[in-house]
């Protein structure tokens, strides 16, 4: 059986407009099995969010910000570049 994953896609913005000295364009997977345990989900949903979630139990935090703060183990697929 296949592995499932999540790939999460980071671009920072403010008030819809890239932030200057964000991230633009980083793409990283996390193990699916570690997103359904935030997101008290299955792994198949875990597998195909996006970021943009919100986070159970945690007002107004959703998923990339979660996974920003606590940095649990990825695998980088696209660096992406810091938007000047």
């Amino acid at each position: 059986m296949k592995k499932l994953t999540t790939k999460i896609e980071t671009t920072n913005t403010v008030y819809g407009c890239l932030e200057q000295g964000g991230v633009s364009g980083r793409v990283v997977s996390y193990d699916a099995s570690l997103i359904s345990d935030i997101m008290e989900c299955t792994p198949e949903e875990a597998s195909e969010m996006d970021g943009e979630e919100m986070v159970p139990g945690l007002d107004g935090i959703n998923l990339w910000q979660y996974l920003n703060h606590h940095n649990p183990p990825c695998h980088v697929i696209r660096k992406g570049h810091i938007i000047q």
